[in-house]
């Protein structure tokens, strides 16, 4: 090996930038992997997200896929003809962003509601889905499927997971969509109870429309 051996300035330039290229495609590989790792939570193939119940929890409260802790504290109860009225403060580990009881995360049972909706294009034209958050932490996107249109309009399911309008995630509640003219819409329960939203129509220019919504009433199974 010659020691008095020179090297080019060009080849010297080729090697720092090949180098800065490959630090370059390191760095964008990281960032890939973080933003995976920041999106991939345990649980997200549950239909109601991580932080719901529909895995099935043991005993004590906690969800042995997710590792979510679900505990829920009966405050009042009233016994009734038909149907009981309780307050029960619910407390979801996944999701605890309660406030009726301080910062602590606990929610009350009548805590129901409803994200706003896209914009739409004029004021005809409902949301095509609707994203309900349940008291206890569960929160599942209704939409329409081809399967449930025993009445006009057909009622909306959650779908199943990387489904479409043929599939069904096997959740027992279903939703009434909005109506147009009332501004009202409805989340069925199993019970045959129905939790009542009213929405709100707001102008966002251009002839575009969004919708915001706030619980409104509780309809027991028997309508009262």
């Amino acid at each position: 090996m010659n020691p008095h051996r020179s090297y080019s300035p060009l080849a010297v330039t080729h090697v720092c930038h090949a180098i800065a290229a490959q630090k370059r495609l390191l760095l964008l590989l990281f960032l890939l992997l973080l933003s995976a790792a920041l999106h991939a939570q345990v649980g997200i193939d549950n239909p109601s997200g991580p932080a719901g119940i529909f895995n099935g929890n043991l005993e004590v409260g906690v969800d042995p896929y997710t590792g979510n802790v679900i505990r829920s504290v009966a405050d009042i109860s009233v016994a009734g003809a038909v149907s009981p009225l309780a307050l029960v403060r619910t407390y979801n580990s996944r999701d605890a962003v309660g406030v009726h009881f301080g910062p602590s995360g606990w929610r009350h049972n009548y805590d129901w509601s409803i994200d706003p909706s896209g914009n739409l294009p004029g004021q005809t034209f409902p949301p095509a889905a609707y994203v309900v958050n349940f008291p206890d932490g569960r929160r599942e996107t209704f939409r329409f499927v081809n399967w449930d249109c025993g009445v006009n309009p057909c009622l909306y399911r959650v779908w199943g997971w990387e489904g479409g309008v043929d599939s069904s995630a096997g959740v027992r509640e279903r939703f009434q969509q909005l109506n147009m003219n009332s501004l009202l819409c409805y989340l069925i329960l199993p019970d045959g109870g129905k939790m009542e939203f009213e929405a709100t129509r707001h102008n966002a220019g251009n002839n575009n429309y969004y919708y915001t919504y706030k619980a409104t009433g509780v309809i027991d199974p028997y309508g009262l």
